[in-house]
């Protein structure tokens, strides 16, 4: 895309970060956070979600609670697929209680 003069724009950059969620590459989907924010777009509960739910997936838990204070102190609803996403990877640490 940039080789094209194509700049990356919401839907792009929550693409890759939901991607590299996905296959674990958290240190990727935060640098591009960064580099969207820096960008002056900002993330939206697609991004907070995404970034959530690989956090959950790698086991840690108390980063992806750090997020989620910070989403909902940015004015961000969580939705199902937000809690959804605690709920497995605090069970899955074997926290449950934490979900409670």
């Amino acid at each position: 895309m940039l080789n094209r003069g194509i700049e990356p724009d919401l839907v792009t950059y929550n693409t890759l970060i939901s991607g590299y969620s996905k296959k674990g590459n958290m240190q990727e989907a935060f640098r591009l956070r960064e580099e969207m924010s820096g960008k002056g777009l900002n993330p939206t509960i697609l991004t907070y979600n995404a970034l959530i739910r690989g956090l959950c997936r790698k086991r840690d838990g108390e980063e992806a609670e750090k997020l989620l204070k910070e989403m909902v102190k940015k004015g961000f609803v969580p939705n199902d697929n937000t809690y959804i996403s605690m709920i497995q990877g605090f069970s899955e640490e074997g926290n449950l209680h934490e979900v409670l």
